[in-house]
């Protein structure tokens, strides 16, 4: 009887270790679903050379100079199309940077434009994911070419 009771005492523990491990793997897939959603929008629907112009346009266009230091949500009208479109939860804009954010807090996700550091006279795009390097993902989206010929304008694509 005791050997019985044993028996059924471990497949009801049994039991309920497998029901917990399966909620708590549809919950983790679940909870993963929206950042892929964003992840896979940044990395292949992004139109990244109007997205680019739009970051230049912000960093050195003097309609944008109140942005500059600012974290303006992702629908803020002040923003451009380009920008919105992304429809970003947060961006934050500087002289010589744009950060446009979809995921924040202790996993972030985004896109970052600043001057490239491998290539004179240019803008990188580059998709952002994790937190603080060694663990931040970098892929490099869009390089943006710099003519310096004619100051604050649409600038055509380095290929």
């Amino acid at each position: 009887m005791k050997a019985r009771a044993l028996i059924i005492c471990g497949v009801v523990v049994l039991v309920l270790f497998l029901l917990v491990l399966g909620v708590g793997w549809y919950l983790l897939y679940r909870l993963d679903q929206p950042l892929e959603a964003k992840r896979h929008f940044l990395l292949h629907d992004v139109d990244y050379h109007s997205v680019s112009v739009a970051c230049l346009d912000m960093m050195t266009q003097p309609q944008y100079k109140s942005l500059i230091g600012q974290f303006p949500r992702g629908d803020d009208p002040r923003l451009p199309p380009a920008i919105r479109a992304v429809k970003p939860f947060w961006v934050m804009v500087s002289t010589d940077a744009v950060y446009i954010t979809e995921a924040g807090g202790f996993y972030s996700m985004g896109l970052a434009f600043q001057q490239s550091t491998t290539v004179s006279n240019a803008y990188e795009l580059v998709f952002q994911e994790g937190s603080e390097p060694p663990h931040r993902h970098d892929i490099l989206l869009y390089t943006l070419h710099h003519t310096n010929d004619v100051a604050n304008t649409a600038l055509a694509p380095l290929r």
